[in-house]
């Protein structure tokens, strides 16, 4: 008996004390710890989630060194066996699988998951999620708040914007910046219009208290801004009917408003479409794999395209962990909700222009790229610095030099396997 228990009751109490000791007093400094975050002078005005996100960055930049193909960071006797991977299924009914992050080669470096921090990461999307609509005042900057948030984070600054709204940035935006590999062109009434567009978005729902995203952002032939057509504004109908606003550089505050809805938009469609999507999941991802599970460790295709898929699998596994899982990074920096995200990701193959969507009327579809290029150039009348210079960087593919292509050659077995699950993908 202790205090009046049982022994058995007093054992637990000793026992549920020492975990609190050993345990609760660390997770309530930790909780304190993040909760100052708030106040002066780092004002975090965000949830838990992205602090713990943050911190964690931080950390790994502390530890991280600068790769290269030296044995220090890809010693030969690491590269593994060819072998199948251990894969994880993504959320939002993508039919893509991602091999989990300890597959990595060269698991020496100490910023690689193992299955515990694997985990811990996993379990992070389950903090609850909080949608903020504090505005920046008159006087206030909103670069300078978000580079004062991230300090070491934030990335090197290697170009200036002086000016960010006005039409000739627009243009500068759309031509030679975020917007540059997707330029399309269109003739409406008999006139002939660059066009970039960010309507694709307009009829996935959001959470409440944001708008939808919208905006197709058109130019003449000389690159002056002359409309920008936005389908996310009206209501959202279940009919199919779209309401569409038209503003152009005449209409003052509508125009300007229309100018942030479009910058804003096309940034959230090249982030999850081409980049997250196009370029992790499906190129990076699909051809790690390909290469991982179809050719041996000496095989010469293998050994050369080793430092190209350097820390593939964990990036990518990151991407599945930090941006695609509900209630992770990506849906808290996006506005859509989980239908809008599970409808994102499923046109997401559609809405990418990398020669694959043209149809094979037009010649396509196009896997080289310079090909592409000229396709874009010869039928589109699409002739942009950011295409000459793709073009003149072009190389003849390594796979195609690397084996006979005359009729009747053999081409090894296991550069079957790798080629044809690399093509699979796409």
């Amino acid at each position: 008996m202790c205090w009046g228990l049982p022994s058995s009751s007093c054992s637990l109490m000793v026992a549920a004390l020492m975990v609190y000791a050993l345990f609760g007093c660390c997770l309530a400094a930790g909780v304190l710890y993040f909760k100052s975050w708030s106040c002066p002078p780092f004002n975090w005005i965000s949830d838990i989630y992205p602090r713990l996100t943050y911190f964690a960055y931080q950390s790994l930049l502390l530890s991280r060194a600068t790769p290269d193909t030296s044995p220090q960071f890809m010693p030969v006797d690491k590269i593994t066996p060819k072998m199948q991977l251990e894969k994880y299924q993504l959320s939002y009914a993508l039919n893509i699988q991602v091999p989990v992050g300890f597959e990595e080669e060269f698991l020496g470096d100490p910023i690689l998951p193992n299955r515990i921090t694997q985990r811990l990461e996993e379990t992070l999307s389950y903090i609850p999620q909080t949608d903020r609509f504090e505005t920046f005042g008159p006087d206030e900057d909103p670069v300078e708040f978000a580079m004062n948030q991230m300090c070491s984070v934030y990335p090197e600054i290697y170009q200036v914007w002086e000016d960010k709204l006005s039409d000739v940035a627009l243009t500068r935006f759309c031509l030679f910046g975020l917007g540059a590999h997707r330029v399309e062109t269109t003739t409406e009434n008999g006139e002939r219009y660059f066009v970039v567009r960010s309507n694709a978005l307009s009829n996935l729902p959001v959470r409440s208290g944001f708008e939808r995203y919208g905006g197709d952002a058109y130019f003449d032939m000389g690159w002056n801004a002359v409309k920008i057509v936005d389908a996310g504004l009206g209501p959202l109908l279940t009919d199919g009917t779209v309401n569409l606003v038209t503003s152009t550089p005449s209409d003052g505050a509508q125009w300007d408003r229309a100018k942030f809805r479009f910058r804003s938009s096309l940034s959230v469609l090249v982030t999850l479409v081409d980049h997250l999507y196009g370029i992790h999941l499906q190129t990076a991802n699909i051809v790690v794999t390909a290469v991982r599970e179809q050719l041996s460790a000496d095989h010469p295709l293998r050994r050369f395209l080793t430092p190209f898929t350097f820390q593939t699998i964990a990036v990518n596994d990151n991407a599945r962990n930090n941006l695609i899982q509900p209630r992770s990074m990506g849906p808290r920096c996006f506005a859509f909700d989980d239908v809008g995200m599970q409808l994102a990701f499923a046109a997401a193959p559609s809405l990418i222009l990398s020669g694959i969507e043209v149809s094979v009327e037009e010649g396509g579809p196009f896997i080289n790229r310079a090909k592409y290029i000229d396709y874009l150039k010869d039928k589109k009348g699409i002739d942009t610095e950011y295409r000459r210079r793709q073009r003149a960087k072009n190389i003849t593919s390594f796979s195609g030099s690397s084996w006979p292509t005359t009729l009747g050659a053999t081409i090894p077995p296991q550069q079957v396997l790798w080629l044809t699950r690399s093509c699979r993908g796409f």
